[in-house]
């Protein structure tokens, strides 16, 4: 967030454009993927959350107490409330690092120069080594 803040970025700008801006499908769909994964983050986390709330365990009871609580299987005939839990939380901290890492990648993509800025400079530092380079021409007349 203190990068966001000090390199004054917004974030609905960040992830609603696309990297590149010629308008092709395959641009399109990177924008809407990419504005789609901190929305899938928030709704994870949430109903994660909601998971998490639910306490289907008591700890202060003895063992065979605390078995008589157990919740049934709610989702594929396998996976308890708590297993449900720890499957929604690993699939938001991996949205998470991911929207992480793309903000970042951004981040730097918008500190780097364009093409033509690069090109400018490359033709630049050309003509700089031209004027410095000895020529075959200067290199006989000295020698």
């Amino acid at each position: 967030l203190r990068q966001l803040v000090r390199h004054k970025i917004n974030l609905c700008e960040l992830f609603s454009s696309s990297t590149s801006s010629d308008g092709s499908a395959d641009s399109i769909t990177r924008a809407v993927v990419n504005a789609a994964i901190p929305v899938a983050f928030g709704v994870t986390a949430c109903v994660a959350l909601a998971f998490f709330v639910d306490h289907p365990t008591d700890i202060t009871v003895r063992p065979e107490e605390s078995r008589d609580l157990n919740q049934g299987c709610i989702f594929l005939n396998v996976f308890d409330s708590h297993d449900v839990w720890h499957v929604l939380s690993a699939v938001g901290l991996a949205l998470w690092i991911f929207t992480l890492l793309e903000i970042r990648l951004r981040m730097r993509a918008q500190q780097l120069p364009s093409l033509s800025e690069l090109n400018q400079r490359l033709q630049q530092t050309d003509v700089a080594v031209m004027e410095v380079t000895p020529t075959a021409s200067t290199l006989s007349t000295h020698g």
